[in-house]
C-alpha cells in the first residue's frame, strides 16, 4: 500500500494548481514516505525506487522519480532508526537473516507445489495447508499462511490456467493507463490536467505494485 499511494500521491501533486490539492498530496506523499521510513519496509523501498526510476529511464516526469530517489536516500541515510536501517541492510545478506531464509523457503515451496499441478495449481487458498502436510516442520508456524509473492502464489495455487490469466489484467491495466494518456494528448489536453496526472501516477503506482508482489502475496 506504501509504495502504489507514494508515486501516486506524487504524480498528482506535481502540476497541480489548486493550493489544497497540492497540501492534501503533498501531505500523502510525506505521510507515507515517513510510514515507509517507520516501517523499514524493504520490499516498500525497492518497489517505490524502482517505480521512480522506470520513469526517469522512460524521460517522462524525469523531476519527479529523481526527487521520489533523492528524498527516499535523505530519509534513509538521516531519518530512518537504527533498527530499521540494520533491516534494510540485512537485504544484501539473505543468509543471515531469519525472515529472508524463510521466506526463500516458502518460494521453493511454492515452486514445487506449481511443478507438481502445473494445470490448475493446488487450489486457491490451499498454500498454507500444503505447505504444512508436505513441507513445513511445524504446524502452527504462523508464517505458513503464505506464499509472500504473488507470482509465487499465482502459480502455486491456481496454475497456468488460472495464474496466466491473472497475470495478463496486470497488462491490460497498464495498457488501459497509456491509451488514456495518448487519447488525452491526441485531444490537446493540458498534461497537467488531472486525468493525465491520475493516468501517469496508476502507471507509477502498478509498477510499484509489480515490484512489491515479488515479496508479498
Amino acid at each position: 500500500a506504501m509504495c502504489v499511494i507514494l508515486p501516486l500521491a506524487a504524480s498528482l501533486l506535481i502540476g497541480e494548481t489548486k493550493m489544497m490539492s497540492r497540501i492534501l498530496y503533498l501531505a500523502t506523499f510525506l505521510g507515507t514516505l515517513a510510514a515507509m521510513l517507520l516501517s523499514g519496509c524493504r520490499g516498500a523501498f525497492l518497489a517505490a525506487g524502482v517505480a521512480a526510476m522506470v520513469f526517469v529511464v522512460r524521460g517522462k516526469k524525469y523531476a519527479l522519480g529523481l526527487v521520489m530517489v533523492f528524498l527516499m536516500f535523505i530519509g534513509m541515510v538521516f531519518l530512518l532508526p537504527a533498527g530499521n536501517l540494520d533491516r534494510l541492510s540485512s537485504a544484501f545478506s539473505p543468509e543471515s537473516d531469519k525472515t529472508a531464509m524463510q521466506r526463500i523457503g516458502f518460494w521453493k515451496a511454492g515452486f514445487q507445489m506449481f511443478i507438481d499441478h502445473p494445470l490448475m495449481g493446488v487450489g486457491p487458498g490451499n498454500f498454507s495447508s500444503t505447505f504444512r502436510d508436505h513441507f513445513g516442520t511445524n504446524e502452527k508456524d504462523p508464517g505458513a499462511c503464505a506464499p509472500h509473492s504473488i507470482y509465487i502464489q499465482g502459480f502455486a495455487e491456481l496454475g497456468v490456467l488460472g495464474a496466466v490469466p491473472l497475470f495478463i489484467l496486470f497488462g491490460l491495466a497498464w495498457k488501459i493507463n497509456g491509451q488514456t494518456r495518448r487519447l488525452l494528448l491526441e485531444a490537446h489536453s493540458d498534461p497537467r490536467c488531472f486525468e493525465f496526472r491520475l493516468a501517469l501516477g496508476l502507471e507509477m503506482a502498478l509498477v510499484a505494485f509489480l515490484v512489491s508482489g515479488a515479496f508479498l502475496t
